[in-house]
C-alpha cells in the first residue's frame, strides 16, 4: 500500500518499461496466479478429505454399533 501511495503521488516519471521488465512483471503475475491455484487446490483437497473422513466415521459409528 505504501509503494502504491508513493508511486501515485509522483508528479512526472521520465521513464519507461522495457521489454525485459514487462516480461518479468508478466512472469510474476502468472506465477502468482499458478501458486494461488495450487494453494486453493491443496486446501480444497485437505478440506474434502477431512469432511469425507468425518462423515464416514459418524456413518460407521451410527450404523455398525
Amino acid at each position: 500500500m505504501t509503494i502504491i501511495l508513493l508511486l501515485g503521488v509522483a508528479d512526472k516519471a521520465y521513464a519507461y518499461i522495457d521489454l525485459g521488465t514487462g516480461s518479468y512483471i508478466a512472469q510474476a503475475i502468472i506465477a502468482a496466479i499458478v501458486v494461488s491455484l495450487f494453494f486453493l487446490k491443496s486446501f480444497w483437497l485437505r478440506t474434502m478429505r477431512f469432511v469425507v473422513a468425518f462423515f464416514k466415521r459418524h456413518f460407521d459409528e451410527e450404523y455398525h454399533d
